[in-house]
């Protein structure tokens, strides 16, 4: 089948928010976190990117925030827990291992001109230990916005500055940096703090996860407390730093890319034989399944090897060999870290679409696209996005109708033939080009995850 237009699909939540009015116990040495801005919307994009699921969040009110923690899926409609005039607790359960480490107060707005919820954002404030301060990258900081952070300040909070609609407008580190000289004047404790940016192309939202881990870390030890997570700790070996798994890793990378080439290499050698030689009017279609079987094949070869070279790496450097339920967390924080750093904040596909023209094209898209097989396989678990190969819909009615035998005639049998050549050199090029740039990903993530894991005697998931 043809490829066509960008298709709108919607993805349903592989985890339904639970939410429950009644308050739960929880963990309660988890050092807790409160999450405000100036927009509910900002607020509510920092939140999904940062809970990589596909979570439903519900979008609150005033009055109303979010209590977010780990735990088993279940659904209850909110009500207030104390008398009329108080502000809802809204408690969901999420699957996320953040939660592990955290707990998230969730206050959707930061105002001064309502009183009531201004008050309750600051009892928030009081509860917590840290304030992720979420702010607009094109306006600069608005008075309760500063006033937070100066009661963040002297209570001596920890403070996470994030900054919404990076790369958006060409104005934001302007923002920025006018923001950060209004600290230096007002609260110079914070003006030095770095920001985590949050865009379609930019973001930071694995350093983050990964800073809000650190921290709870250090708090927990601060205050003697022992935090006991959902799912168990995955610990690194005491000589994981000697192991020598950073050249474990460089030779897994550079052998599973060579054979992933030779693989290439030969299924087109397979495609260009079988399809080249075929009359005019059957090459297009024929051409097309080809790609198409050429990249469901290729996306299980490439979960072969991925799961060869993480294998190795985490034989050097684990205290215990990991088990199934381990190996599923650890593929999920390798791929929410390539996720992040495409700049997607989300599950993410590649397609190489070959165009009339038999030039071939590699776009990055945020849901799977109709006509293409290997958008269809995405296997459970896997760590790098699925690569679908295929033909443009343009492409299709290419040379089923010859005018003439000329060789000048647009339709020509000589013209088909070589149509189809460039075609598949150029989808060879550009395999080999992602093929590449897939496992430079790959090696970048399992690096940091690796050296984060042994600064920190466990992995970071």
């Amino acid at each position: 089948m043809g490829f066509g237009a960008p298709s709108v699909i919607s993805v349903p939540s592989n985890h339904s928010a639970s939410a429950s009015a009644n308050g739960s116990a929880g963990r309660p040495d988890e050092p807790m976190v409160v999450v405000a801005g100036s927009r509910a919307s900002a607020v509510h994009e920092l939140l999904t990117a940062l809970l990589f699921g596909r979570y439903r969040l519900p979008h609150t009110p005033r009055h109303t925030y979010l209590a977010l923690e780990r735990g088993e899926e279940r659904r209850e409609p909110p009500r207030r827990l104390t008398e009329s005039h108080a502000p809802r607790r809204l408690e969901l359960t999420l699957p996320d291992a953040l939660l592990d480490h955290v707990r998230i107060l969730a206050a959707r707005t930061v105002t001064a001109d309502d009183e009531s919820h201004h008050t309750m954002v600051l009892e928030l404030l009081e509860q917590s230990a840290a304030l992720i301060l979420v702010t607009d990258g094109r306006t600069a900081y608005q008075p309760a916005e500063l006033e937070l952070l100066r009661s963040a300040a002297a209570r001596n909070r920890a403070v996470f500055l994030v900054v919404t609609h990076a790369d958006e407008t060409g104005a934001w580190p302007e923002v920025v940096l006018a923001n950060q000289e209004s600290l230096a004047r007002h609260l110079p404790r914070l003006a030095f703090e770095p920001w985590y940016p949050l865009g379609p192309r930019r973001s930071g939202v694995a350093e983050l996860r990964r800073a809000l881990v650190s921290w709870a870390a250090a708090e927990c030890s601060r205050h003697g407390a022992v935090v006991t997570p959902s799912m168990p700790v995955v610990r690194v070996s005491p000589q994981a730093g000697e192991s020598g798994w950073a050249q474990v890793l460089e030779n897994g990378v550079g052998s599973a890319r060579s054979e992933l080439e030779r693989y290439l290499v030969n299924c087109l050698a397979e495609t260009r034989t079988s399809c080249l030689s075929l009359p005019a009017d059957e090459l297009t279609t024929a051409l097309d399944s080809a790609l198409q079987l050429m990249s469901v094949d290729l996306a299980r070869q490439l979960r072969l090897a991925v799961d060869r070279v993480v294998g190795s790496v985490l034989d050097r450097v684990l205290l215990v060999s990991a088990g199934p339920a381990a190996l599923a967390r650890i593929r999920a924080a390798l791929h929410r870290e390539i996720a992040d750093e495409e700049g997607t904040g989300q599950d993410y596909y590649r397609a190489i679409l070959v165009t009339t023209t038999a030039a071939a094209a590699t776009i990055t898209v945020t849901s799977p696209l109709d006509g293409l097989d290997a958008h269809a396989y995405e296997p459970d678990g896997a760590i790098l996005p699925p690569l679908g190969i295929g033909l443009t819909s343009n492409c299709l009615p290419l040379w089923h109708t010859r005018s003439d035998d000329s060789p000048e005639s647009p339709e020509s049998p000589e013209r088909a033939l070589r149509w189809g050549q460039r075609a598949l050199d150029d989808v060879e090029m550009e395999v080999l080009r992602e093929v590449a740039r897939q496992f430079g990903q790959l090696s970048e993530a399992i690096t940091v995850l690796i050296a984060e894991g042994i600064d920190h005697d466990f992995l970071l998931l």
